[in-house]
């Protein structure tokens, strides 16, 4: 069993310097809603989407890979390629805009998704999303989301709001995401992050279950979840130089806001 109570891990690619604007569209994020079988029991659209999608046209081109879904696990199937919906209409949409605008396309647009299982247990399973899009500028975006599923009888996936019982457990939640990144860039920078990076950490990993869209259940020796992996979209937390910052949330002093039903999950 892991002792810290916050693991500490940035990933921190070698990407240009960019500025925060207000209209950065990786500011909103797309959290994942629960979604149980009884949404729609009769729903077979997942299962007829094939494992790989690829369209290219003059303006843009795009592929989508996915990793196998077992039949019966019907609310993963339907999270996964609603999501999935979401990000390739949206693009499409948005070249095919452009292109009634008159933009001159130097290069083809792109996406690239990619969802893969990184944790699967008869009791647990977790797919990730991974990807990238790029509609012109200098740099492309990476795109994330993760699944975190409970296998029938549950048959739910479950966002991070579903695990704990009210709104309380946020502010506390928060103040430890903060002090985590605090950490994080001290150790990188051989010194404490300014003001207006502290401000910026409150912006982006403030008391809003939102904030912490993508995360994944860690699991100790005996199978129990003892932490929660947070992982902020570019320019959320810090500029795009910064990559995607990764903290690790110790789950223990968290326990007793944990929903009663999922609270054998979490390690003491």
């Amino acid at each position: 069993m892991r002792t810290a109570a916050l693991l500490l891990l940035l990933t921190l690619p070698a990407l240009s310097a960019c500025q925060r604007t207000a209209s950065d569209p990786t500011l909103q994020k797309a959290p994942v809603a629960a979604v149980s079988v009884a949404d729609d029991a009769g729903s077979t659209t997942a299962a007829a989407a094939p494992p790989v999608e690829e369209r290219q046209t003059e303006q843009y081109r795009l592929r989508i890979e996915r990793s196998a879904m077992a039949p019966t696990h019907l609310a993963l199937r339907r999270a996964v390629e609603a999501h999935l919906a979401q990000q390739r209409d949206q693009f499409v949409g948005q070249a095919l805009a452009a292109q009634e605008e008159g933009f001159q396309f130097d290069q083809p647009w792109e996406l690239q998704l990619q969802v893969q299982p990184t944790l699967q247990r008869d009791d647990l399973i977790v797919l990730e999303l991974t990807g990238s899009e790029y509609t012109g500028g200098a740099h492309g975006l990476p795109l994330l989301a993760s699944f975190v599923y409970l296998p029938p009888p549950a048959d739910q996936v479950l966002a991070i709001e579903d695990w704990f019982d009210g709104d309380a457990v946020w502010a506390p939640l928060s103040e430890a995401a903060l002090a985590a990144l605090v950490q994080v860039f001290t150790e990188r920078d051989g010194q404490p992050p300014n003001a207006d990076a502290i401000e910026w950490f409150g912006t982006g990993a403030g008391p809003d279950p939102a904030n912490f869209a993508h995360y994944v259940p860690l699991l100790d020796e005996a199978g129990l979840i003892h932490a929660f992996a947070i992982t902020f979209q570019p320019y959320q937390v810090a500029s795009y130089a910064d990559g995607m910052p990764r903290i690790e949330l110790a789950l223990a002093p968290f326990r007793d806001f944990v929903q009663t039903a999922l609270r054998d999950r979490i390690a003491n």
